[in-house]
């Protein structure tokens, strides 16, 4: 899923990732997450008066660490992390108010997700260094958490991620990337008031039913629960600025370090995929740049895959984390080609 673009007028129209700006509605969101979805498969781990939902399998290290696209779930990697599990530590979570996870005080924005999964790790007990697997929004989310802590991140899969060059808004007539503007500049593209988030129906059929029949109605059913909290009433426009600003400033920040080291990532292993199906040259290319931002990097397009390309095409992820595990193990290997 490419998430919900909300679309504020002739303001903005930029994919936040599916209800990021709506990540703060108080009781109404703790009403959802207060509704019995059954036992999780992980553990829910307090995280300082919050609980966020964990799902360790396997033993072993580098430990896999799976981050989600938008609106998505940790049961989207069913077809990947057990395969994972068989040679390492692999791990998926519900980020706040998702699934089983208690909901936040602030918006969805990657400095918010990456402090949640830092802290949610460090109280599981789970050991770097980690190799992170971010898919569509989770892979601008993995990014911002290999530079807040390097030194945890062994490697790096991103599938069809997410890519600030890629991500627009209109700003005084003109169409310009999110990144660029100032927190000043970010705030005139806002309407006035609150913001009502669309109601749209729970996604059903391909890719999602290629998970095994209890897992595909178990998401639907969270999907659905999901967007009946975002839409439940408006979002304040406090909490519009709040997710907006956030992103901006995570984009922002990967535009810039990009222009600063180029070849950032250096000798750690880092495997980019893009769907082959109907994707935008530009984007094929942003991610191609990723990928060259490591010696042991190698860039795939993958047949027939649609942007969950753990849905559509798992064997490629899951060649790709391998890839990543072997070359993290084996001192001067590289990705193969």
């Amino acid at each position: 899923m490419l998430g919900i673009a909300f679309t504020f007028g002739p303001w903005l129209n930029v994919v936040l990732g599916a209800t990021a700006v709506a990540g703060a509605l108080g009781a109404a969101l703790v009403q959802a997450q207060a509704i019995d979805l059954g036992s999780p498969p992980g553990r829910l781990i307090d995280i300082g008066g919050r609980r966020l939902h964990l799902n360790c399998t396997g033993q072993g290290l580098p430990t896999v660490v799976f981050e989600n696209g938008g609106g998505a779930f940790s049961i989207d990697w069913a077809l990947v992390q057990p395969a994972i599990a068989r040679t390492t530590r692999a791990c998926s979570y519900d980020r706040a108010r998702h699934a089983w996870s208690d909901p936040s005080p602030t918006a969805e924005m990657p400095a918010a997700v990456v402090r949640d999964l830092h802290a949610l790790l460090g109280a599981a007990g789970e050991r770097p260094p980690y190799v992170l697997v971010g898919h569509s929004m989770g892979g601008i989310y993995v990014r911002i958490y290999e530079r807040r802590y390097p030194g945890e991140v062994a490697g790096m899969v991103l599938v069809d991620a997410s890519h600030e060059d890629q991500l627009f808004t209109l700003f005084r007539g003109r169409g310009v990337t999110i990144g660029s503007l100032t927190s000043e500049q970010i705030l005139e593209t806002l309407p006035p008031g609150d913001v009502r988030v669309p109601v749209r129906p729970a996604q059903t059929g391909e890719p999602f039913n290629q998970l095994p029949e209890n897992l595909y109605t178990l998401r639907v059913e969270l999907e659905r629960r999901l967007i009946a909290s975002d839409s439940s009433q408006p979002v304040p426009r406090a909490t519009v600025m709040e997710a907006v600003e956030g992103q901006r400033a995570a984009f922002a920040e990967l535009q810039q370090a990009r222009r600063d080291r180029p070849t950032e990532f250096s000798g750690r292993p880092l495997v980019a995929l893009t769907r082959g199906a109907n994707t935008p040259e530009a984007l094929r290319s942003a991610h191609a740049e990723l990928a060259a931002a490591s010696a042991k990097g190698r860039h795939a397009v993958i047949p027939n895959a649609g942007h969950e390309i753990q849905l559509f095409q798992p064997a490629a992820v899951i060649e790709a984390i391998e890839d990543v595990l072997a070359t993290v193990r084996t001192p001067g290997a590289r990705a193969r080609p």
